[in-house]
């Protein structure tokens, strides 16, 4: 089973001004979609600078860092997470003016 479309050839596309944005939109996808894999994926960052340093929001990497501990220490753990990085989500994706995932 997929957390994609009943159409398994079609991409889940993930868009993202940086990679803590990306990662975020990924993670809700999951959290929302029953399954075992995200297949096929295609994710994709933008706004890369000239000097090729990895472009991330601090709020938002901070959010995910603490999905790693909520995740060791199990589901209701992981469902109050998930409020949480859904208004993370929400400030991260209204900021670049993109829809929300």
């Amino acid at each position: 089973m997929t957390k994609t479309s009943s159409r398994a050839s079609v991409p889940l596309l993930i868009e993202g001004d940086n990679v803590s944005e990306a990662y975020c939109k990924l993670l809700l996808h999951i959290a929302n979609n029953p399954g075992l894999e995200v297949s096929p994926l295609v994710l994709t960052v933008d706004g890369f600078p000239a000097d090729y340093s990895v472009p991330e929001d601090s709020a938002v990497r901070s959010t995910l860092d603490a999905l790693t501990i909520r995740l060791a220490e199990g589901t209701d753990a992981f469902n109050a997470w998930r409020t949480e990085l859904k208004k993370s989500e929400t400030t991260a994706g209204g900021a670049s003016g993109r829809a929300s995932y």
